[in-house]
């Protein structure tokens, strides 16, 4: 198939064959993984249009990824031959399940609706058009056994008793791929059509039809006829919740699992299928019911199940009502703490934001007084006994809060960097601006302007008077921040995301998509040094450097962190472990530890010396995209869209704090270097400045 796949891959065997072309399982040598070889047929890369469209599918997709979607991480092209390299998976298919069993419960539905569900908002929200939620296109895997020995039994269970169950969902339809059969209306609505014309739907009803059609619905008679059958062992309710998912009522995915789990939770309070209670289909309803009909179909119940509901509605009342008495009872002391005096700090500066910008960069001081008012918004998460503890510094008396909220961005806050002396920070936006903010006031001294891109990321230099900004308008800008000037930079040739400033402040090390690591130099703005391009293109969205200047971790599209030496320009060793895109990688003062932050909502902490992970952090619900070291290095935040920053011991693994946004997603994060208060950015534009209290020292 061409000298690039005998030199970077081995072949192992072939997996099968359909239209676009042959299926191999292959090793990377490169790096040391296996992956799955899909080699173009003629027929399909004579088909100029499904080829564009490929293409911009899988370029999207390396940017874009998901632990609940197979990763895609190229296409490559040789003399007459290309294929596509993605993620090896085993297990069966939906499909096969289905065979198996025929039907399934649903409560069965449910678990994997709730598993589907976020990569399914996920892909609306980055508009990746050919998601393939059929029963083909998802695979069943896990810590089960290979797929030569997968026993035919294990799917004749119910999913409900698997002990690990994890969906993987083909992120290209390759149905779906000529650009005419479909496009996006409006920033939450893919219109799709079948083959046969028929609209195929945003990815809310995609879901549905697959529930649908797991419960014994006939699909057919939806995609075609438009007419709705009801499911027997659902009830009104759970029948409505489908169908409104089908008319794309429903905002969301997780709305639609959330929804229909609370309708089968009514119909099935006690029955369960890993209980042995055997999924059985029911005589079909015999009424269809015209999907454009909104009214709900009306079935005859003989039985006792409405009174049944109706008692256990009221016990459930009961019960939810004396608990939420007691809780009230537990946290009331949580509450008085809130009511604390404002924090008190035994400094404050009494110079003018003006002079906080254009005045020499003081020795480092404590932070500034930041006794504002708190915020509305933003809570602190109270646990348990044993579990992360309130965020609440109980030497001083004070809770840990988000003391002040600054605004002007308007777009998601891409990057955040604190000057050295603690008095100011950089804020990188994707609304192609900088911003520099005087942390004891809160308001914005500059507005840095002249990027014709997002701003992807920013570094302040050890002296606090400039910053070095990166940007998808691929350059990279010097400013003086006490005139707001700005040098260009030109050199990348593709989005800039990552930069890091080396020891002394004299050379910056930048990492792009083009798969080039340039160093520059500041005085003169020259590239001194490039590493790369490689053979395999590598998307750098993050890097850090050494104390000692010497290497640089970057962080990569693909899941891996690579050590280079930036005297040899050679790669020192390859970190894996991470299964989706790593977004922040931060160091420890003494450059011993690494902490690496990703989408597959995991963070890991490496041995910079021995190359191994020495612990995963695990506790958020959504991708992380930042993280930060707290002084004086034994504790590290992370931000995450699951709209939660959690504050871990490094030592043990364990989150010690939770810290609560309920408006927007954080999106990075900062921490001042005394390490009493972190900066986070979020998805609508807002910072926000929080008291750590004690977090950053050990216990």
């Amino acid at each position: 198939m061409g000298d690039i796949v005998a030199e970077n891959y081995k072949l192992i065997e072939k997996l099968g064959e359909t239209a676009e072309g042959k299926r191999f399982l292959t090793e990377d040598t490169r790096l040391g993984r296996r992956v799955s070889l899909l080699a173009l047929s003629q027929e399909f890369l004579s088909h100029t249009g499904r080829l564009t469209a490929l293409k911009q599918a899988v370029e999207q997709l390396r940017h874009a990824t998901h632990p609940g979607l197979r990763n895609v991480y190229s296409f490559e092209s040789v003399t007459n031959c290309s294929f596509l390299v993605a993620e090896y998976a085993v297990g069966p298919t939906l499909l096969e399940l289905l065979r198996t069993r025929s039907v399934l419960h649903p409560l069965e539905v449910v678990r994997m609706l709730a598993l589907l569900a976020p990569p399914a908002d996920y892909a609306r929200h980055w508009k990746l058009q050919y998601v393939d939620f059929t029963l083909l296109g998802i695979q069943l895997i896990g810590q089960g056994p290979a797929e030569s020995t997968f026993r035919a039994d294990l799917l004749r269970l119910p999913l409900t008793a698997w002990e690990h169950l994890e969906p993987k969902v083909n992120p290209i339809d390759f149905s779906l791929l000529a650009p005419e059969t479909g496009t996006w209306t409006g920033p939450t609505t893919l219109v799709r059509r079948d083959l046969k014309g028929g609209e195929r739907g945003s990815y809310v009803r995609l879901l549905s039809l697959l529930a649908y059609e797991l419960l014994g619905g006939p699909r057919q008679k939806v995609e075609t006829a438009s007419l709705y059958t009801p499911i027997a062992v659902l009830t009104i309710e759970g029948n409505a919740v489908l169908k409104r998912g089908l008319f794309d009522e429903l905002s969301s995915s997780v709305e639609l699992a959330q929804q229909l789990a609370a309708a089968v939770a009514i119909s099935n309070p006690v029955a369960s299928p890993a209980s042995g209670v055997k999924a059985t289909t029911a005589a079909r309803l015999t009424q269809t019911v015209p999907l454009e009909s909104k009214a709900s179909a009306q079935t005859s119940h003989k039985s006792a199940l409405p009174a049944l509901r109706l008692i256990l509605g009221i016990a459930a009342a009961a019960i939810i009502g004396f608990a939420g008495y007691f809780i009230f009872l537990w946290l009331r002391p949580a509450a008085e703490v809130e009511r604390a005096p404002p924090l008190r700090t035994s400094e404050t500066k009494s110079s003018s934001p003006a002079q906080n910008i254009l005045s020499p960069p003081a020795t480092p001081t404590s932070v500034p007084s930041l006794s504002s008012a708190p915020i509305p918004n933003p809570t602190v998460a109270v646990s348990r006994p044993g579990s992360p503890q309130p965020a609440v510094d109980t030497k001083e008396g004070v809770a840990s809060r988000a003391v002040r909220l600054l605004t002007g961005h308007s777009g998601p806050i891409r990057a955040i960097a604190v000057t050295p002396d603690g008095a100011r920070a950089m804020s990188a936006s994707d609304d192609q601006t900088l911003r520099c903010w005087d942390l004891q006031t809160g308001q914005t001294t500059q507005v840095l302007r002249g990027h014709t891109g997002a701003v992807t990321n920013v570094a302040v230099t050890p002296d606090g008077y400039h910053a070095v900004s990166t940007s998808d308008d691929k350059t990279l800008r010097i400013w003086d921040l006490q005139t707001g000037q700005a040098r260009v930079l030109s050199g990348h040739t593709g989005e800039v995301d990552s930069v890091a400033m080396l020891p002394g402040g004299r050379r910056f090390v930048s990492g792009s998509h083009d798969g080039e690591l340039r160093i520059w130099d500041f005085e003169t703005g020259q590239t001194v040094g490039v590493l790369g391009p490689h053979t395999h293109a590598m998307v750098f969205d993050c890097l850090a450097a050494t104390p000692d200047g010497r290497r640089v971790i970057t962080g990569l599209s693909d899941g891996t962190l690579r050590v280079w030496d930036l005297g040899t320009g050679q790669t020192v060793s390859v970190l894996t472990g991470h299964t989706a895109l790593v977004d922040c990688v931060a160091l420890t003062p003494d450059g011993r530890r690494a902490i690496s932050a990703s989408w597959d909502f995991t963070l890991r902490v490496w041995n910079l010396k021995t190359y191994q992970a020495l612990r995963i952090l695990k506790g958020h619900t959504g991708a992380i995209a930042g993280v930060a070291v707290i002084a004086p290095g034994s504790r590290a935040i992370s931000a995450s869209y699951d709209q939660n920053l959690r504050v871990w011991d490094l030592e043990t693994g364990q989150t010690v704090l939770i810290f609560t946004e309920n408006t927007s997603k954080f999106r990075s994060v900062a921490v001042t270097p005394d390490g009493r208060y972190a900066i986070s950015g979020s998805m609508d534009g807002t910072l926000r400045i929080w008291d750590l209290g004690a977090a950053g020292q050990p216990k």
